[in-house]
């Protein structure tokens, strides 16, 4: 598996697809499909010449990889409808287990990071969390991930439950702290900035 230089789709056009996207572009590293549910999802997505922007499945089964970086809700549904013996479906969710994905090659690509579009991150010292089936496909992630300048771990789906749990506690503990400091700034007539 020496090479990242695979047939690779991305699925979604939220958050996480945004700033996978601006990975796969800084990183110069081939995509060959990008899927949205309608153009609107475009949008906010810059054109790259070599990938075909689509609404439609059909293009994907072309696909040798296909990261699947939707709501967890979808993805045992498209998953089953893009299923192959020999395509590498991956999602990026924290909490859900491979077992999600229908089809006989399955992996992991999780960031515990808060992501918004419009707002690229920086891959230098991101850690992602991967996993996979096959030991080849895990071999194949982490060249993927060197390839984008992101680092990874090797994690399983109940190590990466635990930490996406922490990680959204810590999050969003220190968001209600700062939503607390401004209501008692805004009680006490002081500006927050």
């Amino acid at each position: 598996m020496g090479s990242v230089q695979r047939k690779i789709a991305l699925l979604g056009s939220g958050n996480f697809a945004w700033q996978l996207y601006e990975f796969f572009r800084s990183g110069d590293v081939p995509l060959a499909f990008h899927y949205a549910r309608s153009t609107d999802g475009f949008s906010d997505f810059i054109p790259r010449e070599s990938t075909l922007q689509c609404t439609e499945l059909h293009p994907l089964l072309e696909a040798e990889v296909i990261i699947l970086a939707i709501s967890d809700p979808a993805l045992s549904e498209l998953s089953g409808q893009l299923q192959d013996a020999n395509r590498l479906l991956i999602h990026t969710s924290g909490p859900k287990s491979m077992e999600v994905l229908q089809g006989n090659r399955r992996g992991v690509f999780y960031i515990p990071q808060t992501m918004t579009k419009g707002r690229k991150i920086d891959a230098a010292g991101l850690r992602v969390c991967l996993e996979a089936d096959e030991e080849k496909d895990e071999v194949w992630l982490e060249q993927l991930c060197y390839s984008l300048g992101l680092e990874s771990i090797r994690m399983n789906s109940e190590k990466r439950k635990h930490l996406h749990l922490s990680a959204v506690f810590a999050n969003n503990f220190t968001n209600q702290m700062y939503a607390a400091a401004e209501e008692w700034m805004t009680i006490n007539e002081l500006p927050f900035d």
